[in-house]
């Protein structure tokens, strides 16, 4: 069926260092970044349309709503650069929205008060390739 559909593309959305809420979102996260996937309301054997979605950020407030209707409201799991807003509509059925993050953290959440989905920030790999350094840190970490 194409809820099934909705729901496999959802769970394949990319659990890296992230969760699954429900049937509402999945989330993933690298240090830099945050994306949400939230499936959107369409009738069977419909697709959704990218100007019936509205995603706005404000502070480390989002909200996510199709055609009016409310489908994610809350705070974020930590602060964004609300200006690197990013979102494309995948399928015509999940909204992929991608965040930077104020500060290399990770979140323990996407939104704030959410029981699943949470992940163990104490189990998350944090190693880096010298690459993703910058030139400075790069130079004190060849002296070593």
């Amino acid at each position: 069926s194409q809820s099934d559909q909705k729901k496999s593309l959802l769970s394949n959305a990319g659990m890296h260092n992230g969760g699954i809420v429900g049937d509402k979102y999945s989330w993933e996260q690298t240090v830099h970044d945050i994306a949400l996937h939230v499936l959107i309301p369409v009738d069977s054997g419909k697709v959704g349309k990218g100007k019936d979605v509205a995603v706005s950020v404000k502070g480390k407030d989002i909200k996510v709503a199709y055609k009016g209707i409310e489908l994610i409201s809350g705070m974020l799991g930590g602060s964004v650069k609300a200006e690197e807003l990013v979102w494309t509509l995948e399928n015509g059925c999940i909204v992929s929205i991608n965040l930077e993050k104020a500060k290399e953290v990770w979140w323990s959440c996407a939104i704030d008060g959410e029981a699943e989905g949470q992940v163990d920030t104490t189990k998350v790999d944090s190693s880096r390739h010298i690459s993703e350094y910058d030139d400075g840190v790069r130079s004190a970490i060849n002296k070593a």
